[in-house]
């Protein structure tokens, strides 16, 4: 014994036409959604994460270091530059 299923015309039309409807306004929620997390991740929206630091508004000036490198030596530009693997053979 079999079933019989009766799917009218207008029924199929309404099923494809929920589809496309769910179809675009869930690519537009995760548009938005994508750029909110966009924004706030770089901080455009002004926006901060939730349990962040807020910035303090003056940058605090860096305290000099204690070491001075020295600066390099002048570059002759006379002298061929050989790399330091190549200066052993011969």
């Amino acid at each position: 014994m079999g079933y019989v299923v009766i799917v009218s015309l207008p029924f199929v039309f309404v099923c494809i036409l929920a589809s496309i409807g769910c179809y675009y306004m869930g690519r537009h929620k995760g548009q938005q959604e994508g750029r909110e997390l966009a924004n706030q991740e770089l901080g455009i929206n002004g926006l901060p994460p939730p349990n962040s630091v807020p910035m303090p508004l003056v940058m605090p000036t860096p305290h000099p270091s204690p070491h001075q490198f020295p600066s390099p030596p002048p570059y002759n530009h006379n002298q061929p530059y050989l790399k330091p693997q190549n200066v052993m053979l011969v």
